[in-house]
C-alpha cells in the first residue's frame, strides 16, 4: 500500500519501512529483466500502436506463461482458443499472511456538483450517488461476478477447498494514494521502470515532502 488512514481517518504515507523499500526494489529489479519480461508500454518503442491489443495477443496465442491484467480484459481472451487458468497476484514470501488484490484507481470516477447549486442539492446528489453505487453492486457486480466471470468464463474452481476467483476477490484493497496520486506518490514505481531505475527510497525522498503537503491540501478542503 502506498497509502493507509491513521485513526483519524486521515490518509498517511504507508510506503517506506525497510520491508516495502526491499520488496518494491525486488519487484522493479524482476521487472527490468528484459530477457524474459515484456512491459507493455516497451512495445511502443517497437513499433506497436496498440501495446494493449498486442500484449493480449501475445498470451492468447501461446506465447507467454503469464500475463497480468485488470478482469475487464477477461473477454477479450475468448477471441483466443487459449487454455488459461487465473492466480492472485504471489505473496512477496511465506511470512505475508494475506494476499492483495488492487483495485485500479483509473477506474475510480469523481462526480462534480455545480458551487451554484444549493446545499440541500448538493446533499440530494451524494445521497443518490450512494443509492446508486449501492445497488450496483448489489445487483450488477454480483451478477457479473456470479454469471459472467464464474460460469460464462469458468473462473471458478469450486472442486478446490479455496476458490482462486473468491481470493482474489475477497482481498481486493483500496489504496487512496493511487485515486488522489498525491504529487507523485502514485507514479513512484512507474517512474522508476520508465527510467530502468530501481531506487525506491530514494524517490520517495524526493517526494514525500510535497505529497504530505497535498495530504495536507485534500484534508483541509474536506473539513470545510
Amino acid at each position: 500500500m502506498l497509502c493507509t488512514k491513521d485513526e483519524n481517518d486521515v490518509p498517511i504515507i504507508a510506503i517506506g519501512s525497510d520491508r516495502s523499500l526491499s520488496v518494491s526494489q525486488k519487484i522493479l529489479e524482476t521487472l527490468q529483466q528484459k530477457d524474459w519480461v515484456i512491459r507493455a508500454e516497451s512495445l511502443a518503442d517497437e513499433g506497436s500502436a496498440d501495446i494493449w491489443t498486442d500484449t493480449l495477443a501475445i498470451f492468447g496465442e501461446g506465447r507467454s506463461a503469464f500475463y497480468t491484467m485488470a478482469f475487464s480484459a477477461v473477454k477479450k481472451l475468448r477471441a483466443y482458443n487459449v487454455d488459461y487458468a487465473i492466480l492472485p497476484l504471489p505473496l512477496v514470501d511465506g511470512t505475508q499472511d494475506e494476499y492483495y488484490t488492487p483495485c485500479t484507481g483509473t477506474y475510480a470516477y469523481g462526480a462534480a456538483i455545480p458551487t451554484t447549486k444549493s446545499v440541500e442539492d448538493a446533499r440530494f446528489a451524494a445521497y443518490m450517488l450512494d443509492v446508486l453505487s449501492a445497488g450496483g453492486k448489489q445487483y450488477v457486480a454480483t451478477a457479473y461476478y456470479d454469471q459472467i466471470l464464474k460460469n460464462k468464463d469458468a473462473l471458478s474452481d469450486t472442486s478446490k477447498d479455496v476458490d482462486i476467483l473468491d481470493l482474489i476477490f475477497e482481498n481486493v484493497v483500496y489504496d487512496v494514494g493511487v485515486i488522489y496520486g498525491f504529487e507523485g506518490l502514485s507514479t513512484l514505481h512507474t517512474n522508476l521502470m520508465e527510467n530502468n531505475a530501481a531506487d525506491i527510497a530514494s524517490a520517495l525522498e524526493s517526494v514525500r515532502g510535497q505529497v504530505t503537503e497535498k495530504i495536507s491540501q485534500i484534508v483541509e478542503q474536506y473539513a470545510k
